[in-house]
């Protein structure tokens, strides 16, 4: 894999590979909807077996198996996109910065941002991520019962550090 680039160092830095074609077919209005889909899947499923070795095969399976729900355009109303490459590419860095094993639930924003969210009873943590590297983060969680609530921007490698306060294993260290 040293050729292609993409070792664990460079995927959790931020590297954005050389899938380009497909991801920025995947956004072209002029293609249609199946076209652009067909691009987006391929695109993400591409590169995810570039990294498959820092994944295990369950984690692999399971984020295929979401992209491929999400990408049901029957379900579909109105001008939306299919999964943004780097947005996705964001979402694994994230998990293996964290060495998560979680299982959050999966959602595509409508601009095509791959948005994962974590529920442990009451508590959420929801995380949209941007193509450029960035993530808009969402915490609502209940301590000493009462309700505390954040929200914020920042790098994905800062997520962990901006979170904390909120003890984040109740949704990264939780196996559902």
């Amino acid at each position: 894999m040293a050729q292609s680039g993409l070792t664990l160092d460079n995927i959790l830095s931020g590297h954005r590979g050389t899938l380009k074609t497909a991801a920025t077919h995947a956004q072209n209005k002029e293609l249609s909807l199946e076209a652009r889909v067909f691009e987006a899947l391929a695109a993400a499923k591409i590169w995810t077996s570039r990294v498959a070795m820092h994944l295990n095969d369950d984690a692999r399976r399971r984020y295929f198996k979401q992209l491929d729900r999400l990408h049901d355009t029957d379900e579909w109303a109105g001008e939306e996109f299919p999964v943004a490459l780097d947005s996705y590419k964001g979402f694994i860095r994230f998990m293996l910065l964290t060495k998560s094993d979680s299982k959050p639930g999966l959602a595509l924003s409508a601009k095509g941002n791959l948005v994962a969210v974590w529920q442990s009873g009451e508590d959420r943590l929801t995380i949209e991520f941007h193509p450029e590297g960035s993530a808009d983060w969402l915490v609502s969680r209940k301590l000493e019962g009462l309700w505390e609530r954040a929200a914020g921007n920042s790098t994905i490698a800062r997520i962990p550090e901006v979170i904390a306060p909120y003890n984040p294993k109740v949704w990264l260290e939780q196996k559902l």
